[in-house]
């Protein structure tokens, strides 16, 4: 199955500032991997936090491109 990689922005529900953040995943095509992704960064989050999510960009990555760290972690800013 391929894999996919994503930058993925997502905006704070206190409105306050958001955060960026890279998930890959296995799919049979491109948005079928998007919608893993943002679910994989929505299961994440515990409350309703997350105002918004959206794919920034998404490409089709081999497998020795994989991180081999695991699939989290998240860069924050304010606004």
């Amino acid at each position: 199955m391929p894999l996919y990689k994503f930058i993925i922005h997502g905006r704070m529900a206190d409105e306050t500032g958001g955060f960026y953040t890279t998930r890959w995943c296995r799919a049979p095509d491109e948005p079928s991997a998007a919608h893993k992704a943002m679910k994989i960064v929505r299961d994440g989050w515990e409350g309703p936090l997350i105002h918004a999510l959206e794919i920034e960009e998404g490409w089709r990555i081999r497998f020795w491109e994989i991180p081999w760290t695991t699939n989290r972690g998240s860069t924050f800013y304010e606004d």
